[in-house]
């Protein structure tokens, strides 16, 4: 049996009154679990089940599931849904990890991201800083960190204006980047390594317009698409055609 707390990044109905989660835990990584009699009126287990819960779970392993122990919910999180924006920017994050992540690989770094997102977003009132800063961090933490040092063809550390190419990892500078219509300049490329090297507590203070934080988010999600083979995300798409 293990002892964990862990983060339910989706859930779906499993016969009459069970379901299936999948948890992203500190201790064990990304995890299946089936939470037999999840959905009875009286189950004691209910509101840990929920999406976004956090929860101390006791689980015994079986041949294709997790099985509850016991469960004891920590915060449910449960007023992002209060809130569209915060809502599907919480459903982006969650299906990321599940998207780009193996099962049961440990990697306490983005289980602790993901809580630290999710707790700072419930408390923010403005969470798009927060959402491009955790796409930076996340892309860092599993591998990808951007190149915004310089330009990654030629080393230039030095441009007006510069291009960010998701295919070859980063910024381009004026001299290699050919008639791309993104163009980023330095101010922007400064505003980016700022959301990357704070705290996610602090990012919602800093004074970034929206528009220049769209662009950053637009620009980080076909990185992370790219780099991680990612097709399609539902909830991507759904923060798309809002642009709140």
């Amino acid at each position: 049996m293990s002892e964990t707390n862990g983060i339910v990044i989706s859930g779906m109905k499993y016969k009459e009154s069970s379901k299936i989660l999948t948890i992203y835990t500190k201790g064990l990584g990304k995890v299946t679990v089936l939470a037999q009699g999840a959905l009875r009126p009286r189950s004691g287990v209910m509101a840990s089940t929920e999406v976004f819960a956090l929860s101390n779970w006791k689980l015994k392993k079986g041949r294709t599931f997790h099985y509850i122990e016991s469960v004891d919910l920590i915060d449910s999180f449960y007023t992002i849904r209060d809130s569209m924006e915060k809502m599907l920017f919480g459903f982006y994050a969650l299906e990321l990890l599940d998207k780009s992540t193996p099962l049961e690989e440990e990697n306490t770094v983005l289980f602790d991201l993901l809580e630290k997102f999710i707790r700072t977003m419930r408390e923010k009132d403005r969470v798009l800083p927060l959402m491009v800063a955790y796409e930076l961090k996340f892309a860092s933490f599993i591998g990808y960190r951007p190149h915004l040092g310089g330009c990654v063809m030629c080393g230039n550390k030095s441009s007006e204006v510069w291009e960010f190419d998701h295919t070859r990892g980063g910024l381009i500078c004026s001299t290699c980047r050919g008639r791309s219509r993104d163009s980023i300049f330095n101010e922007e490329v400064k505003e980016m390594n700022l959301l990357l090297m704070s705290k996610l507590e602090d990012v919602g203070e800093f004074d970034i317009s929206d528009n220049t934080l769209w662009r950053m988010h637009n620009r980080m999600s076909d990185y992370l698409l790219y780099n991680l083979d990612i097709r399609e995300m539902k909830s991507l798409s759904m923060i798309r055609q809002g642009q709140f």
